[in-house]
């Protein structure tokens, strides 16, 4: 069949992913969590067509509701009240989306989002993140993976330790002059973009967690750290939830409000659909009874077929549902690494609830590059894995993700774990002989790996005091306005790190060094928290600073500025406490503006 397929098909398929060697499995049918392929072989399927079928496959409601648009038509090419449906779903799952424009899939939705973020701002530029993925255009497919093949090239006007750009064949090098990487979880990064670039850049796209770059969760502070800056900075934070919507979504465990966010796979209940929605003024663009809309059009844009199917979907698919299928994934996030050690083999299992992936080895998982740093060496590793699962009558991707659907059970995680552990010892010399550094003594073996935390851990016993994280900082903020520095270093520890537009401030002297000089020059200035969000040890601040410079400050040009130049700009902080001391500290503020203000730089 595939043979046969070969001469109609590049390959004999119609996409990448699907892709292995010898040549890839037929599949016949699909039932519940089952598939079954052309000879009659069934297996447990945790790929679910990456993700995007939650309820399985040929669910008897979603038929029903399939079968009964048919019936109807399925693209009418007029608006039918299944969009309304469906809207409504969506704006009251998600809180900050006010409205929702629909698309065929989740490359059409981020394209969409970047069109109108653009079009909002009136800037070209954006930031995204290396090795996130967001479909297959030429904005998105820069970096979409790590370990592309192709030259690494420096991006201009960027240190060194920035991502190298990553240009796939086809897509014009060009399309790197509006595109900023930068790590995923690395706030500073980030920062450094903004406060550079924020007059070209109308928006970041981030992922709560990296799917295709191995299900890496986001700090949560890293999120909120995202969404203090571009509101700080007047950009657009674009939040892509097309894998995890399924989750929760995760924007909602976090309270995050991001300005637009996508969506797609599981909201189409198997057929094709994808969403993007936001905040109303941004999304209001696309009225066509406003001057000049922004232009969106489809031949299948919001066809009956794909949101009837997919309302009835999101119904079957409340809280509880979400609840129970992400505590069967986080059995499998927990349990894998033991079964591998059981088998004397080293695996890290990453993601939330009922999405997870595969890495082979030990190693902080915080980005793209450190997922392809534990892929240098595999070999054939991952092939042989996917194929005796499969064998073992285990549908898994080729690359170790792998999704839950509703029809699973305990039952079902318990085949898998079997089957995992089967496959390891039947591989385990291969192993030994080509990557010895997996093969790992059971009799020393450490402790099973406690499931990924969607959640900022308790603080008990010695770091109580971190429960009070907010007092702490506008203690902190109350210290600084009455210019007792004594006070203020009262918070610091010795050894603290701290990072200002100015430079990187090391120890407890260079940090009253600078709070002198600050108080010395502005006497009068007050500090103000806006908004605060805490996370585990850190608190991120939006705040406000105002005062009156009197001097004396240096200019860029060695003269003294005038003096009793007022001054007024806001700022982001994140502050990280232990034992109810600041043991790290970045500022981040926009210091042209602040010199304009002081007349040390043309307005």
């Amino acid at each position: 069949m595939h043979e046969d397929a070969k001469c109609w098909l590049p390959g004999g398929d119609t996409r990448t992913i699907n892709h292995f060697t010898p040549y890839p499995t037929f599949m016949s049918h699909g039932a519940g969590c089952t598939l079954t392929d052309v000879d009659g072989n069934t297996y447990l399927d945790f790929i679910n067509n990456m993700g995007s079928m939650v309820h399985g496959h040929a669910h008897p409601a979603l038929t029903a509701a399939a079968t009964e648009q048919f019936a109807q038509g399925t693209a009418l090419g007029a608006p039918v009240e299944a969009q309304q449906r469906h809207a409504r779903i969506m704006c009251e799952r998600i809180t900050s989306v006010d409205l929702v424009r629909y698309t065929n899939s989740g490359t059409e939705a981020t394209m969409l989002a970047l069109r109108a973020a653009r079009a909002f701002t009136g800037k070209h530029a954006i930031i995204k993140i290396d090795g996130g993925y967001h479909g297959v255009y030429n904005d998105a497919a820069l970096n979409m993976f790590a370990g592309m093949p192709g030259p690494l090239i420096p991006q201009p006007g960027l240190p060194g330790e920035f991502p190298p750009v990553q240009v796939p064949r086809g897509v014009p090098p060009s399309t790197g002059a509006e595109v900023f990487l930068v790590r995923y979880n690395d706030l500073d990064q980030a920062a450094q973009v903004l406060a550079t670039h924020a007059d070209r850049i109308a928006a970041i796209i981030v992922e709560p967690m990296m799917g295709a770059a191995g299900c890496i969760p986001a700090d949560v502070h890293y999120l909120h750290g995202l969404r203090a800056l571009t509101r700080h900075f007047g950009v657009l934070m674009i939040l892509d939830e097309c894998s995890t919507f399924r989750l929760g979504p995760l924007q909602e465990r976090y309270d995050l409000r991001p300005d637009l966010t996508t969506v797609c796979k599981i909201v189409g209940g198997g057929v094709p659909l994808g969403v993007l929605g936001g905040r109303a003024e941004i999304m209001e663009q696309f009225d066509p009874t406003r001057p000049a809309p922004l232009y969106h059009a489809g031949a299948f844009v919001g066809n009956g077929l794909a949101l009837n199917v997919g309302a009835t979907a999101l119904e079957m698919f409340g809280p509880q549902t979400v609840a129970r299928l992400n505590g069967l994934g986080e059995r499998l996030i927990s349990e894998l690494p033991q079964v591998a050690r059981d088998a004397g083999i080293t695996m890290q299992v990453t993601g939330i609830g009922s999405q997870a992936h595969l890495h082979w080895g030990e190693g902080p998982l915080r980005n793209a590059r450190d997922v392809q740093a534990l892929q240098t060496d595999l070999a054939e590793l991952p092939e042989l894995v996917h194929l005796e699962l499969l064998n073992r009558g285990i549908h898994l991707s080729r690359r170790g993700l792998f999704t839950l659907s509703t029809p699973m059970t305990d039952r079902h995680i318990d085949v898998f774990l079997d089957a995992m552990h089967r496959t390891l010892q039947s591989l385990r010399p291969y192993i030994a002989e080509r990557i010895p550094r997996l093969v790992t003594d059971t009799a020393t073996a450490v402790p099973a790996r406690a499931p990924v935390s969607t959640q900022p851990e308790p603080n008990t016993g010695e770091e109580d005091t971190m429960s009070h994280l907010k007092e702490l900082a506008s203690d902190h903020y109350t210290a600084i306005n009455s210019g007792d520095i004594d006070a203020v270093m009262a918070h610091y520890a010795p050894d603290v790190e701290s990072t200002t537009p100015n430079g990187e401030l090391k120890g407890a002297g260079a940090v009253r060094m600078f709070q002198e000089v600050f108080h010395t020059a502005a006497p009068d200035a007050r500090i103000e928290a806006l908004h605060t969000f805490e996370d585990g040890d850190t608190v991120i601040i939006e705040g406000m600073y105002s005062g009156t410079h009197t001097g004396p400050l240096v200019s860029p040009d060695g003269t003294v500025p005038p003096t009793d130049r007022a001054f007024k700009f806001t700022f982001v902080e994140i502050l990280q406490y232990s034992g109810g001391l600041i043991h790290s500290q970045r500022l981040y503020w926009d210091n042209v503006t602040f010199l304009t203000q002081l007349g040390l730089l043309p307005g």
